[in-house]
């Protein structure tokens, strides 16, 4: 059975602030928070409707980020404990399409700062596992080839067409061992 398509404007405050601390936390995992992270981790948690009171306590989090930095491997398996929260709070017919997204929004957030470091990357590898065991690397891959093809379109250097085929070519490579990718 396919899964329905999940629109996380519709989620509960606590379940969109939960994605929204896991995308933080994971941006962190390299030991900075680059202002292009900052500025998508703001614009994603009200394109999303993030309400005001966990806007407020995403900012009071990202502040206290930028302040203290912890190691490494801890920020990014903080990271990882937050996405399993998430995934247990979503009910199980939303979960393969949910983590998918919250994966495709990791890895744009990795990018923001033009260098996603392997802690990052290791990180959103232990995030997969949580819905996708047996093939978290390949979700990974095609993940990131999207998101690679999305910013080739935003800068102008692929037309719709090129996306569209892409896409196409991402999803039939891909069908057999991951998800289809929103």
């Amino acid at each position: 059975k396919r899964e329905e398509a999940v629109d996380l404007s519709l989620l509960s405050d606590d379940v969109k602030l939960l994605y929204c601390r896991a995308l933080a936390r994971l941006a962190l995992a390299d030991g900075l928070l680059d202002p292009r992270e900052i500025s998508n981790l703001y614009l994603f948690a009200s394109t999303i409707g993030l309400g005001s009171e966990g806007r407020s306590e995403l900012r009071r989090e990202i502040t206290g980020a930028q302040q203290v930095v912890a190691g490494e491997s801890a920020v990014r398996d903080s990271a990882v404990v937050l996405a399993a929260q998430l995934h247990d709070l979503l009910h199980e017919d939303q979960r393969e399409t949910a983590i998918t997204l919250l994966l495709r929004d990791l890895v744009r957030i990795s990018r923001a700062d033009r260098d996603v470091a392997e802690n990052e990357r290791e990180g959103i590898i232990s995030i997969a596992r949580l819905e996708f065991p047996d093939s978290a690397d390949k979700v990974l891959e095609a993940t990131e080839q999207l998101v690679i093809a999305e910013e080739e379109f935003a800068a102008g250097r692929i037309t719709t067409s090129q996306l569209e085929a892409t896409t196409k070519d991402i999803v039939a490579a891909r069908r057999r061992s991951v998800p289809l990718l929103p």
